[in-house]
Parts: C-alpha cells; sequence; structure tokens
C-alpha cells in the first residue's frame, strides 16, 4: 500500500478522508446545488475513489481540509476527460484541481478577524 499524502501548514493540514467522512461527502454532492457539480457521479465510484483518498491513483487524489481535527472540506486533483494521466508523482504533473466545501464550512479556515 502506497503512503498516503499528508500536507501540514500553519492553520490546515490536507490528509486522507476518513472513512465516516466518505459519508458526508456523498451526502454533499446528493444535496449540492446543480450549479455546482455538472453531473453528479456514479455512486459507488464516488466512494470507491474517496476510500483511496490520500494516494494518487491514475492521477487523481482526494484530500480532505483539516482544520483543528474536523474536515472543513475536500480538494480534489483530477485527470481532465481525454486526456492521459501522467506516470509523475509530482505535484507539477497534477493539471487541475477543485474545492469542495459549503460556505459555513469553509469560512471557519479564514483569516482570523482583527478588531
Amino acid at each position: 500500500m502506497a503512503d498516503n499524502v499528508v500536507i501540514r501548514g500553519q492553520r490546515l493540514v490536507l490528509r486522507s478522508l476518513r472513512p465516516a467522512e466518505i459519508e458526508a461527502e456523498w451526502q454533499a454532492m446528493v444535496t449540492a446545488d446543480p450549479i455546482a457539480i455538472a453531473e453528479l457521479p456514479d455512486e459507488a465510484k464516488f466512494r470507491a475513489r474517496l476510500a483511496r483518498s490520500g494516494q494518487l491513483h491514475d492521477g487523481w487524489l482526494d484530500l480532505a481540509v483539516d482544520a483543528d481535527g474536523e474536515s472543513a472540506g475536500r480538494i480534489q486533483t483530477f485527470v481532465p476527460p481525454g486526456r492521459p494521466a501522467r506516470a509523475s508523482k509530482e505535484l507539477s504533473s497534477w493539471t487541475e484541481q477543485r474545492v469542495s466545501a459549503p460556505p459555513v464550512r469553509a469560512a471557519a479556515v479564514g483569516p482570523k478577524p482583527t478588531s
């Protein structure tokens, strides 16, 4: 089994999704505004992909955006349709990414307000 990707910053950690978080991510997809996602993915494939989170697989990588031990969203890299996956495991080989986080959870990881 390949090592999981973990990226630590001052305020956030990008890490593998925990099993309990996969259900929450699926429910977020199902209840998302139709403008937010072009097409609902196949549930079994989506869950299988998230179960591999933290590991680069055919150009795909899903990571939880962790703030204070809780998932505040998800970041995903992927290979666009019609493009071959690159063999390199370096960050520069990933061509696109997106972040999925409801606004309330996303606000929790923003800068601290100053008075």
